[in-house]
Order: structure tokens, then C-alpha cells, then sequence
């Protein structure tokens, strides 16, 4: 449709109800709509329309359309259940697809346009959407772009091993107790594995569960410590965690197990000659008795730089976000606003402390509406200065579950208990939806997986996914605008990890970015 934003297409493709009304971004690129005549299947324009961008070719001979299904075997989902959740009775319910394939003639491509958005649609304001706590499946299109396990080293059962648990923080602090436990494995001569994770937060011992080396490159980093991925090492040495909250041999397995606690001021190396003074286990269950920020905050510089090095992702996670990004537009400027401050999470974690004092109550019913109010003229006024050509907002405010689509859900538990708080957000996504300048980048992106699935969708509907590709397209922007100084760290968390591994690669690219948007800096 000549002349749509790519991102309007997008969201209208996969989701109709998402079609009013986004920014326009002068592309002429064309969106066809395919509709299968075959075997009497149609799927009708108003049911998600399967799209297609097709490239202007200079010889017959170069154009090409490509349609790949990947179909998972009934056997997945009857584990996992249907493909996706189910539509609002408003909404027309998504097709089904065939569960088997065979060779047919060429299917009949026809160019369809999608329905027209009428005046009084576009005048209608846009009210906050409808939070549910629902996770959805995801209809799986297209091959997983980063697979659905990576590979791991060949696993030797005659070595011993080390195991990282549960750790209550977000991978950009676990990454310290992940060097901790790697420089351990180094000094005991054990093989580290890589611990599961899930939301963001690395997570017991699951077979289930993505692990660290399906993300991040560590296997590269630790050249010289041996490492195996979770779900091999299960396959041989199943754990089971008790009542107690003490790991043991699952029933049926027998082989020596040890849990051995770390605080962060201890060094590796004094640990590891405490360890040899017993017997060796074959597995070592790794306990952290701090936080991980504390492992950062008081171990040496050499697991703090270890730490760092440990933050690369997998290339496939950095293609697929490029895509992302081609899709969004040809300039955009990407926002990310970590509204989640130290004193927001105080408030509703019902804390407090004289450095980070909790919310007042006249305060918590509209604080994320005077911070919108604040945002939105400085980032109009930055994408002035930068020509972009449309903002694209990713934050916390985009948290919990909307109309099948989820985002941050890090702490969204906390907010049942503050009714304030939560209608306070929900009126603040609506003030930014008003303005109409502004994309939401999280719903955006959400979608975009759902349709061009990262893994599958089994572990796409783990959010910590959708973080880590933003985090990329964060990286990759042409412009980006963050807070991590001045008056907007009233309204922003300043000391977030997860913004500082953005500017860090920002900075190691000799690259410039708008570290705030207080117009007095």
C-alpha cells in the first residue's frame, strides 16, 4: 500500500485491530496480501493476512516469492498445547492451518489491499489497553531464524561438573555470578554448565527452559573452561531440588553431589582450595548466599572484566534484529524509558529505605503521567535535531499482557496490590498513544517474533526474548535516547544494567547517543 509506514503494515498484517493510527514513514515499499484459492482455503484480509514484500526486479528471472510453514508435529502440540490463544469474541478467530503438506501446482498469488481506516476511526482516541495476565502461544509462519537449541560441545560424562541455581535478578547482574562461577570451574578443573534461564532470570535446573548458551556466546568467551548446555547435561545427571530447597540425584540415578555457598568477596581461587580439601563430587551445585550485584560491587577487576565479555550475544540474535529494524523505517530514533526507578520498586515491594523512600500516596496516582508529559516534548524536540523520521518507544510501561501480545513481566505481581499505581501506568500508555507520534516498540516487536518466531514457539513466549531482541535493535539504532542522567532520574531508573549495556556498545562503536532528555543538558 504506497505510501504506508512499514510498521503500520506490519501491525495491521498480524493484528487488524492495531491498523489506527501509526506514523507514516513516505515509504513506498508494497505489501501484497496472499490469499491461498487452493483446495478451498482462503484467508480472508480481515483474519491476519499472510505478507509478502516484494522486490522490484530488473529481469523476470530475479523475481522470486518464498513462503516457508514450518509445521511442528502433532506430538508438540499435544505437549504444549494450540498455537495461539484464543481471539476476543469481537475478533474473528485465526485460521487453521493445514497439518500436512504435498506437492501441489503454484498457488495463485492475488494483490489484495487491506481495509481502509475511516476519519471517525482515526478521530477516536486511543484508550489504554486491556491488561490480562494470560501468556499466549504464538502462531508459528516461518522457520526459527536462531534455531530451536544451538549447539553444544560434545558432553563427557567422565568429567566433573558445575551447576548455577536460581538467582532472584535480571541476566545483567546474574552475569557476575556467571564469571564467578566460570573463573571457579577454571581453578577446580570442572566443566561448567550453562545455567537455564527464563524471563530474564537465570532459573534451577530445567530441561524445559532455554539455557544461557541458546543466547550468549560463552562457550567462545571461556575459551579455557569446558562448557555443556543444561538440557545435555540433564540427559545424563537429572537433579532433583527437595522440600528443603536442597538439590539430590534424581530417583534412579546415583552419582556424588555437593552444594557449596559463595559470597561475592571471596576470591575463586581461595574457594577452589577450600573445595579440594574433601573428596570431589561429580556434580557441584552452586549456590550464590548474595546477590549478584554484590559479586559485581566487591569482586576483582578481573571477574567484573570477565563479566563484560560475557554480554555477547549470538550473531543470529544481531541479524534478527537488524531485520526488526528494517522494518520499523529508514531513521528512526528508539527511546528506551526504564520507568521501574529504585523508588517505584520500593513502593510496591512495600521496602523503603531513607536513600530510596517509597511513593507517596497523593504521588503513586499520577507519577508515570507527569513523566509521560515530560518525555514526550524532549523527544520530539531530539527528533528534530536528529531528522529521524519516527520514535519508537520501548519501556516498562508496556508490561504485562494485552490482547495476546506480553511485555515486561518482571514485577508485574507487585502491582494487583496497588491500584493506584496500576491505573496510573494504564493512563500513561494512553497519553502516549494520544500523542500519535509515538510507535510502541514492545507490542511492535512482540508481534514481529510471533510472526518470524526466534526459537519457536515454545520458548518465544519467554518475554526475556523479546528484551533481548530490543536490546539489540536498542544497539543497532540509528539514533537512541535513554535516561541515565539529570532531572529525568526522577522518572527513569539511571542505574539500569540493561541500559548500560547498550551505551557501553554505543561508546566501544565511537558512536553518540542522548544519555537524557532534560533540555537544560
Amino acid at each position: 500500500v504506497r505510501g504506508s509506514s512499514p510498521m503500520q503494515r506490519m501491525a495491521s498484517d498480524v493484528h487488524p485491530a492495531a491498523s489506527a493510527p501509526w506514523p507514516r514513514a513516505g515509504s513506498s515499499e508494497a505489501l501484497v496480501g496472499v490469499r491461498f484459492v487452493d483446495r478451498g482455503v482462503q484467508i480472508a484480509p480481515s483474519a491476519a493476512l499472510v505478507s509478502l514484500r516484494l522486490s522490484v526486479a530488473t529481469t523476470a528471472a530475479e523475481a522470486s516469492v518464498a513462503l516457508v510453514f514450518a509445521h511442528e508435529d502433532q506430538a508438540a502440540e499435544a505437549a504444549h498445547g494450540p498455537r495461539m490463544a484464543p481471539a476476543p469474541a469481537n475478533e474473528p478467530q485465526p485460521p487453521t492451518l493445514p497439518t500436512t503438506t504435498t506437492a501441489e501446482p503454484a498457488h495463485e498469488f492475488r494483490a489484495t489491499t487491506p481495509p481502509t481506516t475511516t476519519a471517525a476511526a482515526l478521530a477516536t482516541p486511543p484508550t489504554a489497553p486491556r491488561e490480562t495476565t494470560q501468556r499466549p502461544t504464538p502462531l508459528t509462519l516461518q522457520p526459527p531464524h536462531c534455531g530451536k537449541i544451538s549447539k553444544h560441545r560434545p558432553m563427557d560424562v567422565k568429567q566433573n561438573f558445575l551447576v548455577l541455581t536460581y538467582r532472584n535478578e535480571q541476566a545483567s547482574a546474574s552475569r557476575h555470578c556467571l564469571a564467578s562461577a566460570a573463573l571457579l570451574a577454571k581453578a577446580t578443573k570442572r566443566v561448567l554448565v550453562a545455567p537455564s534461564i527464563r524471563e530474564g532470570f537465570l532459573e534451577d535446573p530445567n530441561a524445559s527452559m532455554l539455557d544461557m548458551a541458546d543466547i550468549w556466546q560463552i562457550q567462545d568467551v571461556l575459551r579455557d573452561v569446558s562448557v555443556v548446555g543444561m538440557r545435555e547435561f540433564l540427559t545424563h545427571f537429572p537433579v532433583h531440588k527437595q522440600p528443603d530447597k536442597h538439590f539430590k540425584p534424581a530417583a534412579g540415578h546415583e552419582f556424588t553431589l555437593e552444594e557449596w555457598g559463595m559470597r561475592g568477596e571471596e576470591s575463586e581461587s581461595e574457594f577452589a582450595a577450600k573445595m579440594e580439601k574433601t573428596p570431589p563430587a561429580k556434580v557441584v551445585i552452586l549456590p550464590m548466599k548474595e546477590m549478584c550485584v554484590l559479586f559485581k560491587l566487591n569482586g576483582p577487576s578481573s571477574r567484573h572484566a570477565l563479566a563484560q565479555a560475557l554480554s555477547k550475544i549470538r550473531p543470529c540474535f544481531q541479524s534478527y534484529a537488524k531485520r526488526v529494524l528494517e522494518s520499523i523505517g529508514e531513521h528512526p530514533m528508539v527511546v528506551h524509558w526504564r520507568s521501574f526507578t529504585h523508588t517505584y520498586q520500593m513502593t510496591v515491594q512495600k521496602i523503603g529505605s531513607p536513600r530510596w523512600p517509597a511513593l507517596l500516596v497523593h504521588e503513586q496516582g499520577d507519577h508515570l503521567q507527569r513523566c509521560a508529559r515530560q518525555l514526550i516534548p524532549e523527544a520530539r524536540r531530539i527528533k528534530g535535531e536528529t531528522k529521524s523520521s519516527e520514535v519508537v518507544l520501548f519501556s516498562d510501561i508496556h508490561a504485562g499482557c494485552h490482547d495476546g501480545i506480553c511485555g515486561s513481566m518482571e514485577f508485574e505481581r507487585f502491582f494487583d496490590n496497588f491500584t493506584l499505581l496500576k491505573d496510573d501506568r494504564s493512563a500513561a500508555n494512553a497519553i502516549i498513544a494520544n500523542e500519535g507520534q509515538f510507535v510502541n516498540g514492545d507490542d511492535f516487536v512482540a508481534r514481529y517474533i510471533q510472526k518470524y518466531p526466534v526459537f519457536g514457539r515454545v520458548h518465544d513466549v519467554d518475554t526475556g526474548v523479546l528484551g533481548l531482541v530490543v536490546q539489540e535493535i536498542c544497539q543497532l539504532a540509528p539514533n537512541f535516547l535513554t535516561c541515565l542522567r539529570g532531572e529525568c532520574g526522577r522518572c527513569a531508573r539511571t542505574i539500569s544494567g540493561y541500559a548500560s549495556d547498550i551505551l557501553r556498545y554505543w561508546t566501544a562503536a565511537g558512536l553518540k547517543s542522548s544519555t537524557t532528555w532534560d533540555s537544560k543538558r
